[in-house]
């Protein structure tokens, strides 16, 4: 394994932990986020998921875009041509 696959499989492994440890950390924030309001019997679920959502998103597609790029990285590691 060269230097520079080692660097990008440190730099795949770090970035999906990252953005784990963010969606761990936020999953709360948003959780609350989402329950502030919806407390009135006329609120349904879709205002609960905009507002989960609005403030979950922008971790969450880090978090896909790490597990495809991992993904990627340990197939292509992996594959013997």
């Amino acid at each position: 394994m060269s230097s520079n696959e080692k660097s990008t499989s440190i730099i795949a492994w770090s970035s999906l932990l990252l953005s784990l440890a963010v969606n761990i950390l936020i999953a709360p924030l948003s959780y609350y986020i989402g329950t502030f309001e919806t407390n009135p019997p006329t609120d349904t679920t879709s205002a609960f998921l905009i507002r989960f959502f609005f403030i979950q998103g922008l971790p969450l597609i880090w978090l896909i875009f790490s597990i495809y790029y991992f993904a990627k990285r340990k197939n292509k590691t992996i594959s013997v041509s």
